[in-house]
């Protein structure tokens, strides 16, 4: 994927010496809003970038791509996510026709984001490929955002209580910030995560390995003896997924697999 020339003319350099053997599937990266990355939709720029890509013997030009991230700010923009995937896909079919009266035909438009797929709008089908990172797991993030329900959420990561302060009303889990990141802080009732089986608990810190809990009442300490096992809902599965080696896939809490994810960078 590229959204600048430079990038061109350095895989043009990189691949023509010596020869590739097969053109390179390269999508354009469009910008229609969100300003994370891209090139403007309704530039000449991103018009004379294309063509570049066309003319070079050692690319391929597979289509437009644009990341839908406005769909995390509705609430900030005074839109629903439909609104926001409906301006987004216009702007990319504008930038498409534009380039058909061009004589220049686009292979594919895809588009990413979870919220956007998980609530799709009225030009929905206007796009052939859609990159929604998070809707494989969902959580407690996209529960606020309208894409899932709570029972919908696949990403569980499971703690231990290892101690009881009944003076300052806290439980102490075995699991911190290393174990779930910070994403989430003061955007949940519930503190970093959702306790699915304990909604009266609240993770209110965490240091790297450990992590604080106390509830609105009192807590009953019988309740949650020490070894006992809580199940969380991170607020951000992509972020938290990444800081594990492997993933436990169960069914009623009885194991069936064991998944290995691809990491690092």
């Amino acid at each position: 994927m590229v959204d600048n020339d430079w990038i061109v003319k350095k895989l043009n350099a990189f691949l023509e010496n010596p020869k590739s053997q097969r053109k390179l599937s390269t999508f354009i990266d469009i910008d229609c809003g969100y300003h994370r990355s891209g090139t403007i939709w309704n530039s000449e720029a991103t018009v004379s970038l294309v063509r570049e890509v066309i003319n070079s013997s050692v690319l391929s030009f597979a289509g437009l791509y644009v990341h839908c991230g406005d769909s995390y700010n509705v609430k900030d923009m005074e839109m629903t996510v439909s609104d926001v995937q409906n301006l987004t896909i216009d702007h990319l079919i504008h930038l498409a026709d534009r380039l058909k009266s061009l004589q220049i035909e686009v292979p594919l438009l895809s588009t990413g984001s979870t919220p956007s797929c998980s609530q799709p709008c009225d030009k929905f089908s206007y796009v052939q490929e859609m990159h929604p990172g998070n809707y494989i797991f969902y959580d407690a993030q996209q529960f606020l955002l309208g894409s899932c329900q709570l029972n919908e959420i696949a990403c569980t990561v499971a703690t231990r209580v290892v101690g009881h302060y009944p003076s300052r009303n806290e439980l102490l889990i075995d699991c911190g910030f290393s174990a779930l990141t910070k994403q989430g802080e003061d955007r949940l009732p519930s503190g970093y995560v959702i306790f699915p089986k304990n909604p009266e608990l609240k993770l209110t810190s965490m240091t790297q390995e450990l992590g604080k809990i106390t509830s609105l009442e009192r807590i009953n300490y019988s309740k949650y003896p020490i070894g006992k096992i809580l199940f969380m809902y991170p607020y951000h599965s992509c972020a938290t997924a990444a800081l594990y080696d492997r993933y436990y896939i169960h069914e009623n809490f009885i194991v069936t697999d064991i998944w290995k994810p691809c990491r690092g960078w």
